[in-house]
């Protein structure tokens, strides 16, 4: 990791800020999803496919999982800052946008959803309403964003980024219509589509912000090192966790 040490050591007090709202956003993926399984895992009542992730929070652990919604809220709103200053444009839509889901994460946090046969109340309805935004936002942000990295003519990021948000739209109606009682998964799934096109988004930003400042040969050493970390990243936040059931059974 030599050429990534040198890439930052050669960076101003003033431009390592982004570095450290990329580092927030991933770690608040990480810790929300081991969160999450973790305690799933641990208690041989709940089913990872069947329990949504907000009931988590009636476990004894429970609270570990409202700060992991807060903590997530934390991460959204690192990358909604990042955007803030990267896209240079009067009103930053991407930016507001993220900075609402942020804002919603925190709503989820504080007001818990109601449990498994309870009659709803007014906490679980604005919990149920700021989970339903989250889900909205993503895929909005996506498309309005794909406006912008097809304006800088990032080919590949921009089709991914509206695959992202297609599978995001189509998903909840699928999801809506043929996975009654299947709740955890779900949700599962709407989550890694969009945190591991957060993580894209942030190992990209990292590539652009550091390849004028390297040589050839270093650059392509250090795409060659921050792939691998990316990669072992997505593992250790995406699919370590879903190991975690199989183990602890």
């Amino acid at each position: 990791m030599k050429n990534l040490y040198s890439a930052i050591k050669i960076l101003k007090l003033s431009e390592i800020a982004p570095y450290v709202l990329v580092a927030i956003s991933l770690f608040g993926l990480f810790f929300f999803q081991m969160t999450s399984t973790l305690l799933v895992s641990l208690y041989s009542g709940m089913n990872f496919i069947r329990d949504a992730i907000s009931i988590l929070v009636y476990l004894p652990y429970g609270w570990m999982q409202t700060m992991a919604f807060y903590i997530f809220g934390i991460s959204i709103l690192s990358l909604a800052a990042i955007l803030y200053f990267k896209i240079r444009v009067k009103l930053n839509i991407v930016a507001i946008l993220f900075a609402v889901m942020a804002l919603c994460l925190f709503i989820v946090g504080s007001f818990p959803t109601k449990l498994p046969g309870a009659p709803s109340t007014l906490t679980s309805t604005i919990h149920g309403c700021a989970a339903t935004i989250v889900g909205i936002m993503f895929p909005l942000a996506c498309f309005f964003i794909a406006r912008v990295l097809r304006a800088y003519k990032f080919r590949y990021l921009y089709i991914y980024t509206i695959v992202a948000g297609m599978f995001q739209v189509l998903f909840i109606i699928f999801g809506m219509l043929f996975l009654p009682g299947m709740t955890g998964i779900y949700e599962r799934v709407l989550l890694w589509n969009g945190q591991i096109w957060i993580i894209v988004i942030c190992i990209n930003f990292i590539f652009l912000e550091v390849k004028d400042r390297l040589s050839a040969s270093s650059w392509k050493r250090l795409v060659t090192q921050l792939s691998i970390a990316g990669a072992a990243y997505a593992y250790g936040a995406i699919l370590l966790p879903l190991c975690l059931p199989l183990i602890y059974r």
